[in-house]
């Protein structure tokens, strides 16, 4: 079982929506940001980086003023012809380096929002 597998398991993730602007060494990628745990984030867009890539981001929650940057590594990606109607296409990013600021926000959101199950295939 990877690491990222185990996160999915621990980390509660809520829907969230919000611009979100990944940079890479030599990219930007802009997409919307389509669930959060503290585990990582999921990122709608037609052009994700490729797996493996370190990306940096500001992430700003709703109903907070304040904003972290924060690195992450891009996990797993969906591509367009694995999407469908909720499951738009993009990329799983996993936290690597995130404020613990960051962290205690993103639990309080996810406790106030709606969780997302997924029922078994």
């Amino acid at each position: 079982m990877t690491k990222s597998s185990i996160q999915q398991r621990f980390h509660t993730r809520a829907p969230l929506d919000v611009e979100i602007t990944l940079e890479s060494e030599h990219n930007f990628y802009c997409g919307l940001a389509n669930d959060i745990s503290e585990g990582g984030i999921f990122v709608a867009t037609y052009d994700a980086p490729t797996v493996g890539t370190m990306v940096n981001m500001d992430l700003k929650l709703p109903g907070t003023s304040r904003s972290w940057r924060v690195l992450g590594i891009v996990r797993w990606l969906r591509e367009l012809r694995a999407s469908c109607d909720g499951c738009p296409p993009g990329c799983g990013i996993e936290w690597v380096d995130i404020p613990e600021s960051a962290l205690s926000a993103i639990g309080d959101f996810v406790e106030r929002r709606d969780t997302i199950l997924y029922e078994a295939a």
